[in-house]
């Protein structure tokens, strides 16, 4: 059973649900797309492109990434860049 679980954890599957603003999808996605589904073939990503603000909850979004914008109380926020510029 054990073994079962690490295979099953092994590699990524399943849908991801990212929001963003078209910008950082040209800049900080786009680039490394084709790269990302060579690497998680079993990954389904779904990218909402939109520069107004939404909510991750009830957009049913499983992250998004956010250029200098204020983050939703209960939210986490991780850097992607090393802010140089």
């Amino acid at each position: 059973a054990a073994d079962d679980v690490r295979a099953l954890g092994a590699q990524p599957a399943g849908l991801l649900r990212i929001t963003l603003p078209q910008l950082a999808a040209s800049l900080l996605v786009m680039p490394h797309l084709a790269e990302f589904q060579r690497r998680y073939p079993e990954v389904q990503l779904e990218l909402f492109t939109e520069d107004r603000f939404s909510d991750l909850v009830l957009g049913s979004f499983d992250a998004g990434i956010r250029m200098h914008a204020m983050l939703q109380k209960d939210m986490i926020a991780v850097p992607i860049d090393n802010g140089q510029r």
